[in-house]
């Protein structure tokens, strides 16, 4: 009789201890789905209100190695306005006399348009610069993670991997 009650017991705790680690699955899933969802409104909220930062993690030139960035290099966009500070490595066809270096404007976009394309955003910039003329093409997946092509008339095109942020996070 002890062993039965003993038995039914450990069936009973048993069985209790495995629908408690379901349901703790089940409310992970929702709190990463939950996560998730902010998330994608959030990159959505920051890419329609033209008022985020990328921030480049690796920059990929023409024909040449990946370059993992150890500095801060970054695009700005807040509303029409459009600020560079971004590296470059490879040929340009035309050397500048100032010696600055990089892919740096602080100026006005002559043509900004944004797609919504299987829950990633692509966002297509042409800006006049001083310097040269720039097509950005900005690919936003819904996590926040980006990759960033950069072309010119006057240097090889590079592209750049990283992530972007709202100004206001």
């Amino acid at each position: 009789m002890k062993l039965l009650f003993i038995s039914t017991g450990i069936i009973l705790v048993s069985a209790i201890v495995l629908f408690a680690q379901d349901n703790e699955k089940k409310s992970r899933k929702d709190i990463r789905a939950g996560k998730r969802s902010k998330i994608e409104q959030k990159v959505k909220e920051i890419i329609t209100s033209r008022d985020y930062i990328f921030y480049a993690r690796q920059a990929n030139p023409l024909g040449g190695s990946p370059i993992n960035l150890t500095s801060e290099y970054t695009l700005q966009v807040k509303g029409d306005t459009i600020e560079s500070f971004l590296p470059f490595y490879g040929v340009a066809y035309r050397a500048e006399l100032h010696g600055e270096g990089g892919i740096k404007f602080n100026t006005t976009a002559k043509n900004y348009k944004v797609k919504e394309k299987k829950g990633r955003y692509e966002v297509s910039i042409k800006v006049n610069a001083p310097n040269d003329d720039y097509r950005l093409y900005l690919v936003v997946t819904s996590s926040g993670y980006a990759t960033l092509n950069v072309n010119c008339n006057n240097r090889q095109s590079i592209s750049f991997n990283g992530i972007i942020k709202g100004v206001g996070l």
